[in-house]
């Protein structure tokens, strides 16, 4: 009904299934924020295909954002760990310091960086303070992120994955009944 006091236009029947069909399924933290921007934007009723531009727009955006924010946890990462990833101490080594072992690195981040060429070839570029060879580390790493992001489904799990997945079979099997007559002594 707001559209249809925005734009003078009778909304039927037909056109909200159109609209219905079209949009139906789409997550609405996607499609709210088009809507809006629809609203700010067109002089004129828009066509279901503006929409989705718009939404495609947006969740471009946002991947970008979220490969940008990856590449950046991932210099803090390398900065900290190092290219080795050898563990810390909280003291001296000799006097009984404890080791502080560098944690997993998110499971996409992961992959990018092992197709990348691994901790070493952002570590070196880091090192050498070649903001140009950053640069072009963050542009590659953007593009395998997103690729990954898109692909995520097909790929096999990581081992932290793989070790949640497990997790998930053992509270499984203890929650499932013992099948009759496993784990009772025959008499006879």
């Amino acid at each position: 009904m707001r559209w249809g006091e925005l734009y003078n236009r009778p909304i039927t029947r037909a056109l909200v299934s159109l609209w219905l069909e079209h949009f139906g399924g789409e997550d609405p933290t996607r499609l709210a924020p088009a809507l809006r921007d629809v609203e700010k934007q067109s002089e004129f009723f828009p066509s279901p295909a503006t929409v989705r531009r718009l939404i495609n727009e947006k969740g471009e955006a946002q991947d970008q954002l979220a490969a940008s924010r990856a590449f950046e946890e991932l210099v803090r990462y390398v900065r900290c760990w190092g290219s080795d990833r050898l563990p810390n101490y909280t003291g001296s080594q000799n006097r009984g310091g404890k080791p502080l072992y560098a944690p997993e690195l998110p499971a996409p981040t992961l992959r990018v960086l092992l197709e990348m060429g691994g901790y070493e070839e952002v570590a070196l570029a880091l090192e050498n303070g070649n903001q140009e060879q950053v640069h072009w580390l963050r542009k590659e790493f953007v593009r395998l992120y997103e690729y990954r992001e898109e692909t995520a489904n097909y790929l096999a799990p990581t081992r932290e994955e793989a070790r949640e997945l497990m997790e998930k079979v053992r509270q499984f099997e203890k929650a499932l009944p013992e099948p009759a007559g496993v784990g009772k002594k025959e008499s006879g």
